[in-house]
């Protein structure tokens, strides 16, 4: 860059340049004094005070300090500021100065400046009289060479300057830190050394500030007690002492400890507290607070007497009026003087009193312990949704710890107020006198507080009542709300559907009386509530389950979660935070379709099997302790012996538990199933039929056979304890032996209930998981219709949160992969365990064959008839055994081949492939192939499931098997003779008239009536496990009886009563066997028609739903104009929930049980067709949709008719086929003169209409159906006839209906000839021949020939 140089003649002159010099010196000697005073006060203050703070120096030594420090600040003044102050600054002084410091200049620097002295500008020196100009200029040059050859700089004093600034610079820096660490003591430093004999003592470690009163002397009313809080900061060294000083009164301390930060108001402190009573301080008095090293001057409090109470109006102050809450029906109360009264919460209160003195002031504060609503207050607002309720929630806090202010009379002396008590305890009246003086009355208020009503829902319960319940079914409910107080007002169940569900509630009771009929809307049936006069209400009824709705306003369906509780509430209106009394507990009822609960019920029966075994077991080892324990003379016992009965009457006890447990034992397991059973109203069934035995069974055990084995085990123990006595030993052998029976009566009912249970146990077992597993896959498809929601599908990079979303869907989706691993694993293993088995099974049935061949050969050879006779009997059993081994094998393979279909529905292996992958692709978020993957795992599933049901026989075994009934009736009559036969020669005994041989001999027969007993039991056995129920349940009753005689024989009494009625009831038993096989196609016939009617009418009333709820969306469209995503949601449930299923089920059931049977089947289909094509309607309906469209009324109404006509139709031909399922009407037999009919003997002739062999539905009922179908079509025709009269101008969509007609008249035709020839076959040949050809013309009915409208 360019250089800027001075101009030759632009240069500064020797002068200025002096001056200038001379400025500069003056300027830094000034600064330099500066900083060496600067440094000097600040360090020598600094020192002192120091130093003072260190060893507390005395006042003449801060004098010293302080003056040794002013001298030194003064000589420093002197010395420095002073002298620099009288520095000169001109140029001849400087160059004066220059030449005392170089005599090099020899005074030509001075006449230099003396030559420029009145110098122009361009410092030419002035001419001078006698001096040459030219000599002058030429001196002037000389000496500014000179001085620029000279360092002038050195002049200026920069060193000293530069010293005492660092000086001034390390002295602040001691000093200012010291300063601001404790600016408190830096001050009573500086003070301490500027007033050395002054009172400025240094702050104390400790220091004590009152808080409470703030300034003294303050003023207390006689009779107060005096509170006193300070607060501590500093060093916590030991307690605070606080001393008082009372006027005439002597003196005391005491010792308060101290805690930092006690006091959130106070930070930084230890808050005390000190109160002092009013007989300590009764007269003014002095105080006094200490410390550790810090310590208060003394200060007074004067104590002078405070305002006070007087009468009122003649009574006493203060006067109450309580006008207590309506609600309560308590009338007001009035009054006076009182200091303590209880009333009702949201009393309200009237408050009048009179003073002896004008108040400025009246309060009424609570005094007693606010508990947790002090602190909570602040935060009372938290948790509201509703603005407005947030702040009635804070303002209610507020109010409930506020003050109540007591308005005061014009002349000060009458005081009122009118509040409701928000907290019980005790009240502090504080009166302020005009002086400021405030005296305080206490007064107790006690609430009562009127409790939330205690409620209990006592059914449904856990454990008792089902927890699986179809649509279909009805929720026991029995609840109670208890209020012994003021009364409950209403009860009511709350439930939500889903545990995160809203809550909803039915009525259940109300105050009062409530008729039948209020909740006949809710129950269907009777029902009431009522309040006795100690305040509670009761309720008892049957809820349906479709009464439970969803959020969207539909009734639950399959698959949701529906939890319960009673809830109650009361007449408390004061109240605005109470609550509702709810049940302690809540109760989880899942909904699903009668199948999932078959299945259920199914894996439940199967549980029961290792339960009984583990009986079984221990009932042996305690039967074979009982069995080995021999009774010695006198009735003692070996010790090894008592050990043995000891032991058995333990695991008896053990047994008893397992059986009897209320919560977990068989029975109650067993009872919650049967409840389950009857609760949803379960078709009869297989399954069914075991729930009932098994309960059946484990009652009668628990009730009768267990109970007997531990009485007369606890008296075999209470004989030990008497002495040794002559027969006591045969007393204790009784005993053990009646045990040993009923003990081996235990064993048997166990084991035959492991056999029953075996019985397509293990495939139940897997059946019943698979539904569970698939129901989970259900679930987890409804969860992923919300995932989507919140991750949206095919997202490449999702956020954290929804990454963990989608690991979380495939971690279920693995887990299921798992458990269904598991589950295949174990249906093949038990597919080649059946098959095992019935390998075995069928090995034994062939030796029993040999067996059975070899009597009857030897029975041949026999000539005896007695012996040929026995003989033929063991045969016969022999042959028996058979069957029953092969009838076994034939299940156990049936159920094997079950199990490999099932295998193959299911996909075998690849189903948890396919849950895998589903998981994989979750995890990829292609949430749409892994929710088909996991639909694809959840229909092989319940195609495993389906192919595991186990196919229902007849339901009455015995009425389709006339030769096992024959056979079993057989035996019936055998057994009745040998025991009618017993009580004759019982009746023969009683007549011996020796005593003792008369009970030896019928001590005899009690033992064959012991054999007796146990082919009764046999015999009854098996009835069972074929389900002749009535004639099992009439068995038993004669077993009872053949047991109670057995009783009373081996005890040397006579029974013939009980054998007489056994006898009888036996043959009773016989008889009926012996009708129905003669009845059986009938019966059977009947049974079965009665099953396909239990399933059409399932399906009319899952129809009449589907209808109800489509109606409720139409209605709700209509309603609120427009469609919203819950009702569109609710709509697409129809078709893909409810009529998607109803249609497979519908063509399922007319391709199988309905296939022979044309008319009827038609219905299905027809029912069928109109599902699917409201299912089109509703699909198309769903997916054009809109919702931001305007509503288009006509529009609504014509979707709605489209999809209602198919959706009406299909209920309609349900119902048609229920009715055509119906049991013909029993018509009264003819009477003749008032007597009845002998019923004939031997067997029936099958009944006309149906039976025997013939069809489940006779033709005839088939006509009649057909006939209503020809009416309908006829109906129709006429209709389009009127509507069209000209053929010739119908529309494609009219002649399309046209032909519909047509062909449905077509098809009626068909039908006609079907069912005509079924009439043809039932005539005979005879009819054949005479029939005429036209065969709809002449057939019964007088239906329509075929024809076109």
């Amino acid at each position: 860059m360019a250089l800027l140089l001075r101009p030759p003649t632009d240069r500064e002159s020797l002068t200025d340049r002096l001056a200038e010099l001379g400025r500069t010196r003056k300027r830094v000697a000034v600064a330099s004094g500066g900083f060496a005073l600067a440094a000097v006060a600040v360090g020598g203050a600094a020192s002192a005070g120091a130093l003072d703070a260190t060893v507390q120096l005395s006042p003449p030594a801060r004098a010293f300090a302080l003056v040794a420090v002013l001298v030194a600040v003064g000589v420093v003044w002197l010395r420095g500021l002073g002298r620099a102050r009288r520095l000169r600054t001109d140029a001849l002084a400087v160059s004066l100065e220059l030449e005392d410091r170089f005599p090099a200049l020899n005074d030509s620097l001075a006449s230099a400046v003396s030559f420029l002295g009145n110098a122009d500008e361009d410092e030419r020196p002035p001419a001078r009289p006698g001096v040459s100009n030219r000599l002058t200029s030429v001196a002037v040059r000389a000496a500014e060479r000179r001085v620029g050859r000279l360092p002038l700089e050195h002049l200026v004093p920069y060193g000293p300057c530069w010293r005492n600034g660092w000086l001034c610079a390390a002295a602040l820096a001691v000093a200012l830190p010291l300063t601001l660490l404790n600016l408190d003591a830096a001050g009573v430093a500086a003070a301490r050394l500027a007033d050395p004999f002054g009172a400025h003592p240094w702050p104390t470690k400790t220091r004590v500030e009152f808080l409470s009163p703030r300034e003294f002397p303050a003023r207390i009313a006689k009779g107060e007690a005096f509170e006193l809080r300070f607060a501590v900061r500093g060093a916590l060294n030991g307690p605070a002492t606080v001393c008082v000083r009372v006027r005439d009164g002597g003196e005391f301390e005491e010792q308060f400890p101290l805690t930092m930060n006690n006091d959130t108001q106070v930070p930084g402190a230890a808050v005390v507290t000190a109160r002092f009573d009013p007989a300590r301080v009764s007269n003014t008095f002095e105080l006094r607070v200490t410390a550790n090293d810090g310590a208060t001057e003394w200060h007074t409090v004067d104590v002078v007497p405070p305002p006070r109470l007087v009468p009122l109006d003649g009574r006493p102050s203060p006067h109450l009026v309580l006008t207590r809450p309506a609600y309560t029906g308590l009338a007001p109360l009035d009054i006076d003087g009182v200091e303590r009264f209880e009333v009702p919460v949201g009393t309200l209160v009237g408050f009048r009193a009179a003073t002896d003195v004008r108040l400025s002031a009246a309060t009424l504060t609570f005094a007693g312990d606010p508990g947790a609503v002090a602190p909570a207050a602040p935060f009372a607002h938290l948790g509201h949704f509703d603005p407005l309720a947030a702040i009635a929630a804070q303002a209610l806090a507020d109010e409930m710890i506020a003050d109540i202010p007591l308005a005061v009379s014009g002349d000060g002396t009458h005081i009122s107020a009118t509040f409701i008590p928000r907290l019980s305890g005790l009240y502090a009246l504080r009166l302020a006198d005009d002086t400021g003086l405030t005296g305080t009355r206490t007064l107790k208020i006690d609430l009562t507080p009127d409790p939330v009503p205690k409620v209990t829902l006592s059914r449904p319960a856990a454990g008792r009542d089902p927890q699986y319940l179809t649509p279909a079914a009805t929720v026991r409910v029995a609840a109670a709300a208890e209020d012994p107080l003021y009364g409950a007002r209403r009860l009511f169940l709350e439930y939500r559907v889903g545990r995160d569900g809203s809550v909803r509630t039915i009525p259940l009771g109300g105050a009062g009386r409530v008729p039948a009929a209020a909740l006949a809307g809710v129950a269907g049936g009777p029902a009431g509530a009522a309040v006795p006069p100690a305040g509670a209400i009761e309720a008892t009824t049957r809820v349906p389950v479709s009464a439970f709705t969803r959020a969207d306003g539909a009734p639950v369906r399959e698959g949701d979660l529906l939890v319960l509780r009673a809830a109650a509430d009361d007449f408390d209106d004061v109240a605005p935070l109470k609550g509702l009394g709810r049940s302690a507990a809540e109760v989880e009822i899942r909904i699903a379709s009668p199948e999932a609960v078959d299945a259920w019920l199914q894996k439940e029966l199967a549980a029961f099997r290792p339960d009984l075994v583990r009986i079984r077991e221990q009932q042996r080892d305690a039967r074979q302790k009982v069995a080995e324990v021999t009774p010695l003379p006198g009735g003692v016992l070996s010790p090894l012996d008592r050990d043995r009965l000891v032991g058995a009457d333990q695991g008896q006890r053990q047994i008893v538990g397992r059986v009897t447990d209320p919560t977990q034992g068989l029975r109650a397991r067993a009872d919650l199933l049967r409840e389950t059973v009857r609760a949803n109203e379960l078709p009869r069934s297989n399954t069914t039929d075991r729930v009932t035995l098994v309960a059946e069974e484990l009652g009668r055990t628990a009730d009768r056979d267990l109970g007997t084995v531990q009485q007369n085990l606890a008296d075999a123990i209470r004989l030990l304890g008497q002495p040794p006595a002559p027969e006591l030993d045969k007393e204790l052998a009784d005993y053990l032996k009646r045990a040993g029976r009923s003990q081996r009566s235990v064993e048997d009912t166990v084991s035959a209930l492991l056999d029953l249970l075996a019985m397509w146990g293990g495939a139940g077992e897997i059946r019943g998981e698979a539904r569970v597993q698939k129901d989970n896959i259900l679930r987890q498809l409804n969860a992923l219709e919300q995932l989507k929601g919140r991750v949206r599908e095919g997202k490449l990079n999702p956020t954290d949160d929804e990454r963990r979303e989608l690991d979380r869907a495939g971690v279920r989706a693995e887990q299921a992969a798992e458990q269904a691993g598991q589950l295949i694993a174990r249906a093949a293993r038990l597919a080649a365990e059946k098959d095992g088995q019935a390998a075995g099974l069928r090995t034994q049935a062939a030796l029993k064959d040999e067996e059975a061949g070899a009597l009857k050969r030897q029975a041949g050879a026999v000539s005896n008839p007695v012996e040929k006779s026995a003989l033929n009997a063991q045969a016969d059993a022999a042959a028996g055994t058979a069957a029953d081994l092969r009838a076994a094998a034939d299940k156990a393979g049936a159920e094997a081949r079950a199990l490999r279909a099932g295998l193959d529905a299911a996909g075998g292996q690849q189903l948890p492939d396919d849950l895998r992958g589903a998981a994989e692709r979750l995890r990829r978020n292609r949430q749409n192939d892994g929710a088909d993957a996991l639909r694809a795992a959840g229909e092989g599933l319940g195609a495993l499931a389906e192919a595991l049901a186990e196919k229902e026989g007849d339901a009455a075994p015995e009425l389709a098997k006339p030769q096992a009934q024959r056979r079993a009736a057989d035996q019936l009559d055998a057994l009745a003779g040998a025991q009618d036969s017993l009580r004759k020669r019982v009746e023969a005994a009683n007549n011996i008239q020796d005593p003792v041989q008369r009970a030896e001999t019928l001590k005899v027969l009690g033992a064959e009536q012991d054999k007796l007993l146990e082919r009764g039991r046999e015999l009854l056995q098996k009835l069972t496990a074929e389900k002749a129920d009535a004639a099992a349940r009439e068995t038993r009753n004669a077993v009872d009886k053949m047991e109670a005689a057995r009783d009373d024989l081996e005890r040397g009494q006579p029974n013939a009563r009980d054998q007489r009625a056994a006898v009888e009831t036996l043959d009773a038993v016989r008889d009926r066997l012996d009708l129905a096989a003669a009845q059986g196609g009938q019966q059977l016939s009947d049974e079965k028609r009665r099953k396909l009617a239990d399933q059409v009418r399932s399906l009319a009333e899952r129809q009449k739903a589907a209808v109800a709820e489509a109606l409720r969306v139409h209605g709700e469209v209509a309603k609120q104009k427009g469609w919203d995503r819950p009702l569109l949601t609710s709509y697409s449930d129809i078709e893909t929930a409810r009529e998607a299923e109803l249609a497979a089920e519908a063509r399922k059931l007319g391709g199988n049980e309905f296939a022979p049977l044309p008319v009827l089947a038609r219905l299905l289909t027809d029912a069928a067709g109109a599902m699917d094509l409201a299912r089109e309607k509703i699909k198309v309906r769903c997916d054009d949709a809109d919702l931001a469209a305007a509503y288009d009324a006509e529009l609504e109404a014509l979707g709605d008719r489209n999809v209602m006509r198919p959706m009406e139709l299909a209920l309609r031909r349900l119902e048609q086929l229920a009715d055509a399922l119906k049991p013909d009407d029993k018509k009264e037999p003819a009477k003749k003169g008032g007597a009845p009919q002998p019923s004939p003997k031997g067997p029936q002739p099958p009944n006309a209409s149906g039976g025997g062999d013939q069809e489940v539905v006779p033709p005839l009922a088939q006509l009649k159906v057909l006939r209503a179908l020809q009416a309908e079509l006829n109906e129709r025709t006429t209709r389009f006839a009127t509507d069209h009269p000209d053929p010739e101008k119908l529309t494609p969509a009219e002649r399309d209906e046209l032909k519909e007609l047509e062909q449905a008249q077509r098809e009626i035709a068909e039908l006609f000839e079907q069912v005509a020839k079924m009439f043809g076959s039932k005539e005979g040949p005879k009819r054949d021949q005479d029939a005429p050809q036209g065969g709809a013309k002449d057939a019964p009915g007088d239906v329509p020939p075929q024809g076109k409208p």
